[in-house]
């Protein structure tokens, strides 16, 4: 019953202000109808969370909820809220205690209060020119370009075969990635592997991995890829307009 008050709720708050653009957290690619004026409580997801429970071996992952600012345009709140690494979504919890996804607008900006951690969301076109959104993690660097994802993939357990291996517990294989979104909206990944790059960075590899050799950048130094990204967009600038530096699988 408090479900079905709540979606109705919901649906009024949406068709009640004008319509700017979201992506929904079930279909990233259908704008939907949201509220020009937040109400926050329309910005929860239609659909309930999937409330893993914390473990030993994902508590890392799923963090604790937090005090968090949430600020969409010039408005701002507090909720309690937290990062769910293995859904890679944003969670929110209501005052009755239900756990939400907060819905991917463009314009989103999240700070946790504990754990200082801020978090954004971007928008990007995919290859065939669709949009998408999602939140990334802001690293501390000298500019703003540098975005941050890891996701987790599980591991199943692996039994002793023999007398003589040992048995391997499941866990969660952690990968991080960095991005920018370029001037044509690709969300381009930052690599320094000559492999990786030379197949995407196409006929610019031969720039970008002269730079990365000159200025020593380690693709495990934040404050490395931020340059990397700078320099990568001021390259984009000058040679051509439209020219596709890469972008990713997503």
């Amino acid at each position: 019953m408090k479900k079905s008050i709540l979606l109705s709720f919901l649906l009024f708050s949406f068709l009640s202000y004008s319509q700017i653009v979201c992506y929904s957290c079930v279909d990233s690619y259908k704008p939907v109808n949201n509220p020009a004026t937040p109400d926050y409580n329309a910005y929860f997801a239609a659909s309930n969370a999937v409330n893993f429970a914390v473990t030993s071996k994902n508590q890392s992952i799923i963090s604790e909820f937090q005090t968090a600012t949430i600020s969409i345009g010039d408005k701002s709140k507090l909720f309690l809220a937290r990062v769910n690494g293995i859904t890679n979504e944003i969670e929110i919890k209501s005052e009755d205690d239900i756990i939400y996804n907060l819905q991917k607008f463009d314009g989103v900006k999240v700070s946790f209060n504990t754990t200082k951690e801020q978090y954004k969301s971007a928008v990007y076109k995919d290859k065939v020119g669709q949009e998408l959104v999602d939140y990334f993690l802001i690293p501390n660097t000298s500019n703003n370009l540098l975005l941050k994802q890891t996701r987790y993939t599980f591991v199943q357990a692996k039994a002793s075969k023999t007398g003589y291996d040992k048995a391997k517990p499941a866990y969660y294989k952690e990968q991080s990635e960095y991005y920018f979104v370029d001037q044509n909206q690709s969300l381009v990944v930052l690599t320094t592997n000559k492999k990786v790059m030379k197949a995407m960075y196409g006929k610019q590899y031969s720039k970008i991995a002269s730079y990365v050799k000159k200025n020593r950048i380690k693709d495990n130094k934040e404050s490395d890829l931020s340059k990397l990204a700078l320099y990568m967009t001021v390259l984009q600038k000058d040679n051509n307009l439209n020219t596709k530096l890469a972008s990713t699988n997503k």
